[in-house]
């Protein structure tokens, strides 16, 4: 009956107190809104996707039992692992072509510039599909930054456009980091 509410801090409440009478149960969820409340204040651009991860992530804890989750939850780490690798190999390509397409000039780097913004667009391509398998917030960030590093490029500012690649490398570099650590602690790298 919960799932039909529009807001997701309604679903989760109500996930709370429609929830079995269990009190780890409750208290779970509980940790689950604190942690849904930080994670807004630390990415105000969008927190109704964060609120949307969170209530995916509470609602496979609570319904599907914590082994399922656990499984799901290794399957999630290795698919964050496989495109954060992938996109920041590619994120460090194009800082690096960047720097070859600023040293050239007149016709071949115009000609350059063209190529260097499909590959861009290419990659933003990348980093969408990655965002939609792995519902992370730091792959949003990371097309935030690459969509404005396109715009820097448009208005002929590759210095500006290069700082947005490094951002777009952070937020994938981070999410990385955090598939990494998880897979280790399952003893899989």
């Amino acid at each position: 009956m919960f799932l039909f509410y529009p807001n997701p801090t309604v679903k989760a409440f109500c996930i709370f107190h429609y929830s079995s009478s269990d009190s780890s149960t409750r208290r779970f969820i509980a940790s689950g809104l604190v942690r849904c409340l930080d994670s807004l204040r630390a990415e105000p651009y969008n927190p109704g996707l964060i609120w949307e991860i969170a209530f995916e992530t509470l609602l496979r804890h609570v319904f599907l039992g914590k082994r399922k989750a656990k499984t799901m939850d290794v399957k999630q780490f290795i698919l964050e692992f496989q495109h954060s690798e992938k996109i920041k190999s590619h994120l460090i390509i194009s800082s690096t072509l960047l720097a070859h397409v600023e040293a050239l000039k007149g016709e071949d780097r115009s000609g350059a510039e063209k190529v260097f913004k499909t590959y861009l667009q290419l990659l933003l391509t990348e980093i969408r599909i990655a965002r939609n398998t792995v519902k992370s917030v730091n792959y949003h960030g990371a097309e935030k930054n690459l969509t404005e590093s396109l715009r820097m490029l448009e208005m002929n500012d590759l210095v500006s456009s290069n700082l947005y690649i490094s951002k777009a490398l952070s937020y994938i570099t981070t999410s990385c980091e955090a598939a990494m650590t998880s897979l280790q602690k399952h003893n899989l790298l």
